[in-house]
């Protein structure tokens, strides 16, 4: 009987520890500025349905929540399929990350909602809340 109670309460904790993501309830305000140089101004901002951008750092999967990010610039890659993104955090600490070109981010304004795929904005400025 002691076993089954483990495994109820054990295998849900396993999927929160192996995948477990950040909190995409909170309300994220941005200015986004498009390759055009026009600025949008965006709340509750998700990229790829997330509050955090996930790349590559060296072996390793970093999830970087926005709540830590101040500016992200978008720069063409060497790889087609990527982006350069220069974040700039909070902390005053610079790095820079290759992303997907087909990150989605979605943000609601004040007429809509706004849809842009990361390769077609320059800059993400991160406001306060």
């Amino acid at each position: 009987m002691r076993k089954v109670l483990y495994m109820l309460i054990g295998i849900p904790l396993l999927g929160f520890s192996m995948g477990g993501q950040p909190d995409i309830t909170a309300s994220v305000k941005a200015l986004l500025i498009d390759k055009a140089g026009k600025k949008h101004k965006v709340d509750t901002l998700i990229c790829d349905d997330k509050t955090f951008f996930e790349v590559q750092d060296g072996d390793v999967t970093l999830k970087i929540p926005f709540d830590k990010i101040q500016k992200v610039e978008i720069l063409p890659s060497k790889e087609p399929d990527k982006v350069l993104a220069v974040i700039k955090f909070k902390n005053g600490q610079e790095r820079k990350f290759l992303l997907p070109k087909d990150v989605l981010c979605v943000g609601l304004t004040p007429v809509g909602t706004l849809e842009a795929y990361i390769d077609h904005l320059k800059e993400i400025d991160f406001l306060s809340n």
